[in-house]
């Protein structure tokens, strides 16, 4: 009973992204809207699961997350062929790599048509609900020594051993116990990836909201030009953390 149910939940899982696509397909075609590559270069926490909640709703492709994770570590943080590859498949992205500057010029010299969209927050709640993630990932906390705090960064094994040691140098630099999540280096390294997108990404195609208000949908849908008939509201996920 318990293997029919999971069965019945995969196909209904299928038939609803399945109705979704078609129904995104057809709409979207009749309305002129926008089917190129989307881009969300928001920096992580600041809404990238509820974007990909939203966009996975209305019918677009929406890439897996991890596989570009995997990806883009197996290349040193340099994207290669087989990365590029990867992203000709779907239509559109968040979170890790696209959420980190580094990244930026290689996404505008290979897409420069493509619709970016930064989301961001309070800078203060987007520190806490960073290191509250963090850490949680980790198994340590706010008060946990500095040495403690890199020695579980080195041994985690999310995507692969050395891969969370390796994205916060190529993020924010040495990875040393004494700077380890520190509060001003990465409020600053913050704000500065959100002034980096609004320098180097033409203001036409560029779409700045924060999901913790009210309207973010309909500019979403005006900034692609989606019928009104698919602009849900966009759920507000891991707001807790």
């Amino acid at each position: 009973m318990i293997i029919f149910n999971k069965l019945i939940r995969f196909f209904a899982s299928k038939c609803t992204q399945v109705y979704r696509r078609v129904r995104f397909l057809v709409l979207s075609r009749l309305s002129g809207a926008y089917t190129g590559k989307i881009i969300c270069v928001g920096r992580n926490k600041t809404g990238t699961t509820s974007m990909q909640t939203f966009f996975t709703n209305v019918g677009y492709s929406v890439a897996p997350q991890h596989e570009g994770e995997h990806l883009i570590f197996k290349a040193d943080f340099k994207p290669d062929e087989q990365f590029w590859t990867w992203m000709d498949k779907y239509e559109v992205f968040q979170d890790v790599p696209f959420s980190h500057t580094w990244f930026l010029p290689e996404l505008v010299k290979r897409y420069p048509a493509a619709k970016f969209i930064l989301t961001v927050r309070d800078e203060q709640d987007w520190y806490a609900s960073l290191t509250n993630h963090i850490f949680k990932h980790l198994g340590v906390s706010d008060d946990t020594d500095g040495e403690d705090i890199v020695n579980a960064i080195k041994n985690d094994t999310y995507i692969a051993k050395g891969y969370m040691e390796a994205l916060y140098k190529k993020t924010y630099g040495q990875c040393e116990p004494n700077t380890v999540y520190d509060k001003t280096k990465h409020i600053h390294a913050y704000n500065q990836h959100n002034k980096s997108v609004r320098n180097m990404i033409d203001k036409s195609n560029l779409l700045e909201l924060n999901v913790s208000e009210q309207g973010d949908a309909k500019q979403i849908c005006e900034f692609l030009k989606l019928p009104s008939t698919i602009c849900f509201e966009i759920p507000w996920e891991n707001k807790r953390r």
